[in-house]
Order: structure tokens, then C-alpha cells, then sequence
């Protein structure tokens, strides 16, 4: 994807992650993709947490904050303590929050890549993914507007609310 695609499709993730007003975006893999991303990057935070926990100053936000994710949502029956560092206990609380989401990982495939066109059509039907699921174009931002939409990105995270 060409860095304005990349900007569009996590700021539209975002908005939809934790603005409960913004409706989903049409399921694609891009789409669905660019969610899954944002549980990766905050599954690496939590590595870097433990691996490294002078790096930063606050040594458990992340893990505080999908600690407390994961409560709300009740998405667990057992969970880690915030100063855990069995950073396995950490990636199902990761996990379970990334499933109250994506109920599938259907962006992970490679349907019809290696195989006939009507074989690919018949895998996508059996499991429900729409034709365009894997070829949608996610919207390119013009180099003009990224800084709006940076901004916008930035505007939905704590600090740049503060």
C-alpha cells in the first residue's frame, strides 16, 4: 500500500476502535488487517514492557491498558496480575480482546492465489467471504490532506487529546 493507504486505512481503524459512534468499516482484508495490526503493535508494546521496563516511565501502561480492556469487555476468566511478565498470559489477554473484533482471520488467507478461479470462487463462498474481500483498494489520502489525517490519527490517541 502507497503511505496515504496506509494513514486511511489506520485511521479508519481507529476511529472505529474506540469511538463506539463510528460504524464498522466494510470488512476487507485491508480493513480487517489494519485492526489486527493495532492488537500486534500493542502485543509489542507489552514484549518491550517486559523485556525492557526502564525504557519507559510508566513500566505497565500497556499492560495496564489491555488489562483493563479485557475486564471491560470480560473477555477473560482469568487474568494476569499488571506487573506479570509471563508475557504468554499477556498475548491471550491480547488475543481475546483482538477476537471481541475479528471473529476470524480471513485476512491471513491466500485464497486463489495457487489455485483455479472457480476453486478460489468456491472457498470464498463456502466461508462466507465476499468477491472483493481480498482485492478492495483501501482509499488513497492526497499527499496534500496526510498531515489532516495525521493529525486526525494523532487526535484519537491520549496524548494527543492532552
Amino acid at each position: 500500500m502507497q503511505r496515504g493507504q496506509k494513514i486511511a486505512v489506520l485511521y479508519q481503524a481507529g476511529r472505529a476502535l474506540l469511538d463506539p459512534t463510528e460504524p464498522a468499516p466494510e470488512p476487507t482484508a485491508c480493513s480487517e488487517a489494519s485492526v489486527a495490526a493495532v492488537f500486534q503493535f500493542a502485543l509489542s508494546q507489552i514484549e518491550q514492557e517486559i523485556s525492557d521496563p526502564e525504557l519507559s516511565e510508566d513500566a505497565t501502561f500497556w499492560r495496564a491498558l489491555a488489562l483493563n480492556a479485557a475486564v471491560q469487555q470480560g473477555t477473560l476468566a482469568k487474568s494476569p496480575s499488571e506487573s506479570s511478565t509471563d508475557f504468554s498470559a499477556w498475548q491471550l489477554v491480547v488475543e481475546s480482546l483482538e477476537d471481541t473484533v475479528l471473529w476470524d482471520r480471513d485476512f491471513e488467507m491466500q485464497i486463489g492465489m495457487d489455485v483455479a478461479p472457480e476453486t478460489g470462487q468456491d472457498m470464498k463462498q463456502k466461508l462466507g467471504i465476499s468477491d472483493d474481500y481480498f482485492v478492495a483498494i483501501p482509499m488513497d489520502i492526497p499527499d496534500a490532506q496526510l498531515n489532516l489525517y495525521l493529525d486526525a490519527l494523532k487526535g484519537l490517541t491520549r496524548e494527543g487529546r492532552a
